[in-house]
């Protein structure tokens, strides 16, 4: 799929898509988010910032996120590259993990009707684990629209784990410009009794995909810099690498002189003491982020 199509398909789900320069982005309120910029392009490629490109960009939204390749980094992407994702491939805990799984789980294309039903369960009960929201994944409407486009659509790859019968967990991935990027991977905690299906889905997955197309590479998302969390470790145990950019932040004129006066006062008058405030340690990160876009020009 190209990154046209996909722009295109992300309109049909309610989104609005914008298009900056050879670059998509999704408006959410004011602020602007790269659609597909992760693993769309070659992992060594920033994006191209030039005059023309930031004006836009400042015209279109009041805030908008962008990735660049600079010496400091503060965002991981998680990609594995592979065209051998056998057992031999992992050490005897990490073997015997995945043993286990496939025993207690079986993994098959869910049903349309468990995707509609059980899997919009799970969307909730993750999202509201989450403490996030996303009206795609909870919203009945919503979802059986998004399923429905995707369901029969050779571009994407749905794949369910089951335990007697109930789909506990599910994965949803695309093919984009030659590279495959996971964006649903959902379990069932309460229906799961503390087994791990998404282990087996993931081995399962890559599997049926080296073995249909060969040598492939596969985004599993993207962390902040900060400490390993149970998700970051379980994603280096299945062999996904880490690959690192810079978040920067476009920011309108009028916003940039409010964010400006902001900042002093909260570092040059409050000397830092009320970094512990989540709007605090955001405004600074925004400003950071700002100010990382002179080191790309």
């Amino acid at each position: 799929m190209k990154i046209e199509e996909f722009a295109s398909l992300n309109r049909s789900w309610d989104k609005t898509i914008k298009r900056v320069g050879d670059y998509y982005f999704c408006k959410q309120r004011d602020a602007g988010y790269p659609i597909a910029v992760y693993s769309a392009f070659p992992l060594n490629q920033k994006v191209k910032v030039d005059r023309q490109f930031i004006k836009e960009l400042k015209r279109k939204f009041l805030i908008t996120q962008i990735l660049l390749d600079l010496p400091k980094k503060d965002i991981y992407e998680y990609v594995l590259t592979t065209d051998n994702y056998s057992l031999d491939q992992f050490n005897g805990n990490q073997r015997h993990r995945i043993r286990k799984c496939q025993k207690i789980f079986s993994f098959r294309n869910p049903s349309l009707e468990d995707l509609l039903q059980e899997g919009l369960a799970i969307n909730r009960q993750t999202i509201e684990r989450q403490s996030r929201t996303d009206s795609k994944l909870t919203d009945s409407k919503l979802w059986t629209r998004y399923v429905h486009s995707i369901y029969n659509d050779s571009r994407f790859t749905i794949l369910g784990a089951y335990r007697e019968n109930l789909m506990v967990a599910y994965l949803v991935v695309y093919n984009l410009e030659g590279k495959f990027n996971l964006v649903e991977a959902f379990i069932d905690r309460n229906q799961a009794k503390g087994a791990s299906p998404m282990r087996g889905l993931l081995y399962t997955l890559i599997n049926n995909l080296t073995g249909e197309y060969g040598k492939i590479t596969i985004s599993y998302g993207f962390h902040k810099f900060s400490r390993p969390t149970s998700l970051t470790r379980f994603k280096e145990t299945m062999h996904f690498e880490r690959f690192s950019y810079a978040k920067a932040y476009v920011v309108n004129p009028v916003l940039q002189v409010a964010l400006g006066l902001l900042v002093f006062v909260l570092i040059k008058l409050l000397h830092r003491k009320t970094f512990k405030r989540k709007w605090t340690r955001a405004t600074i990160k925004l400003y950071q982020g700002h100010r990382r876009l002179k080191e790309a020009a």
